[in-house]
C-alpha cells in the first residue's frame, strides 16, 4: 500500500526589506539635522506659512530673531505685521506679500525692521518663496539679522561725508585713477 503523496504547497508574494524605509527615514532625519545646524550656525531663521489653514511654523532661530524662544508664531500675516514689523515698514512688507500672493508664484526679497519682544529693533533681510501645489498655497521663507551690516554701512557713509567736507574745507582736490 502506497501512501498518498502530500499535496504541494505553493506561495507567491514579494518581500520588502524593512530596512529600506527605515534607512530612508534615517537619511531624512540626518539631512534635517544638518540643515538645522547650518542655519543655526549662520544665524538664519526658517519659517513656513499656510495662509488658508492659518498654520505658521518658526524654527528656534526665527524665535531668537524676534527676541524670545518662547514666542508663539501668529496665525496670519496681518497679525505678524502688527505684532513684529516696525510701523514705518508695515506698508512695504504688506505690499510685497500681497504682490507675491497675487502672482501665486515666485520669490520676494525684503529688508525691514522687526520689533522684538523686549521692544528693541533689529534689521532683517527676508526671502520668501511661494509654492502653489494643487491650489494649496504655502509660503516658505528665511530671515537673517543684518543689523550690524546696516550699522557698518551707515558709519562708512558718515566717514565718507566727513572726509568730503574736510577735503573741501581744506581746498584739497581728490581724484581716482
Amino acid at each position: 500500500m502506497n501512501p498518498e503523496p502530500a499535496p504541494k504547497l505553493r506561495a507567491a508574494g514579494t518581500a520588502v526589506a524593512p530596512s529600506q524605509p527605515l534607512a530612508q527615514s534615517q537619511r531624512e532625519k540626518d539631512l534635517s539635522r544638518r540643515l538645522e545646524m547650518a542655519t543655526d550656525a549662520a544665524g538664519v531663521g526658517v519659517w513656513s506659512f499656510e495662509p488658508e489653514r492659518g498654520d505658521m511654523h518658526w524654527d528656534g532661530q526665527m524665535r531668537r530673531l524676534h527676541g524670545s524662544v518662547e514666542i508663539v508664531p501668529v496665525a496670519s500675516l496681518s497679525q505678524y505685521l502688527q505684532a513684529h514689523v516696525h510701523a514705518d515698514d508695515r506698508a512695504a512688507v504688506a505690499d510685497g506679500m500681497r504682490t507675491l500672493l497675487a502672482r501665486r508664484a515666485g520669490m520676494l526679497d525684503l529688508d525691514f525692521r522687526v520689533v522684538r519682544a523686549d521692544g528693541s529693533q533689529r534689521r532683517v533681510a527676508s526671502r520668501t518663496s511661494l509654492d502653489n501645489r494643487d491650489g494649496q498655497v504655502t509660503l516658505y521663507g528665511v530671515m537673517l539679522d543684518v543689523t550690524e551690516r546696516h550699522e557698518a554701512e551707515a558709519r562708512l557713509r558718515e566717514a565718507d561725508q566727513r572726509i568730503t567736507l574736510a577735503t573741501r574745507g581744506a581746498g584739497i582736490g581728490t581724484w581716482e585713477l
